[in-house]
């Protein structure tokens, strides 16, 4: 009951705060934002970093004492034009147990004078092994609290960024999957898309990945992806299949170097299809 009437409570003030701020002048908003934040994404406390790629949808990767991963947060009213905004999305995160959890939220975001931003949200939490209350269901209510600063490019110049001409890259892979120390080559479909092949001292892959925003010299992006691959454990000393599902940032320099740091969840399919945490480092040549 106290968390349905927080919730009415919280939908209420953003109406009431938008209803008072519709200035019709644009303000400006900065494109990257970095948090430290309260339970929400990076359970229980912890920090993330967002991508804005349009002025209504952000990106966003976070990591906590016990959790790690990514969202999506969809801006309902404009940010470009409103101080205070109501907001939605989607995490999703692995704890450090190996269980997956997820998290739907809405919540009101005030976007401060000097680039500081200040966000509570409440939803529901789905995770077999985390909660807020006694019961056996694996869902319960939660909550987040986040202080941030932006930074960056004002987000109305994304669309203006030069893409990149360059088609192909070659990297040296350092990682937590089968291509542990290995080369990477990694062919763009299009600013945005890209294909790849890699061979490393224990084992080979092929993959994809999507580039938020496009690919564009001097600027940091945000990427997704899949990659599968196959090799050897030093663990077990056994071989098999996995699929490795990275989340991270990536730079392209002006010189022409590629910088790519990620991680997220790596599925070992002769394990049971067990979920473990994965990483992978990547510094290449674009040409």
């Amino acid at each position: 009951m106290r968390f349905k009437l927080l919730l009415c409570i919280l939908l209420t003030l953003s109406i009431r705060a938008n209803s008072q701020n519709t200035a019709p002048d644009r303000h400006t908003l900065k494109s990257n934002s970095i948090s430290i934040g309260v339970s929400g994404a990076q359970w229980p406390i912890g920090i993330s970093y967002s991508q804005a790629i349009s002025n209504r949808f952000s990106l966003e990767l976070s990591t906590g004492i016990y959790s790690s991963g990514a969202g999506l947060t969809y801006y309902i009213t404009n940010p470009g034009y409103n101080r205070f905004n109501l907001y939605t999305g989607f995490s999703g995160m692995i704890n450090y147990d190996g269980f997956p959890m997820f998290y739907l939220p809405v919540g009101i975001s005030y976007f401060g004078s000097k680039n500081f931003q200040y966000s509570i949200d409440l939803g529901v939490l789905y995770a077999e092994n985390v909660g807020m209350t006694d019961s056996e269901s694996n869902f319960s209510p939660w909550f987040g609290l986040k202080v941030g600063y932006r930074f960056g490019e004002d987000i109305s110049n994304l669309k203006e960024k030069i893409k990149t001409p360059l088609k192909n890259t070659i990297s040296l892979n350092l990682g937590g999957y089968d291509v542990m120390a290995g080369f990477i080559y990694e062919r763009l479909i299009s600013s945005f898309w890209g294909i790849e092949a890699g061979i490393g001292f224990l084992g080979a892959s092929v993959g994809s990945r999507l580039y938020f925003p496009s690919i564009s010299t001097g600027h940091l992006n945000f990427h997704v992806g899949v990659s599968t691959s196959w090799g050897l454990s030093l663990w077990s000393g056994s071989s098999g299949l996995k699929t490795y599902f990275p989340i991270g940032l990536n730079i392209l320099t002006k010189s022409n170097f590629r910088y790519s740091l990620d991680a997220g969840p790596q599925i070992w399919y002769d394990e049971g299809n067990e979920i473990l945490p994965s990483f992978s480092l990547r510094i290449g040549k674009s040409f």
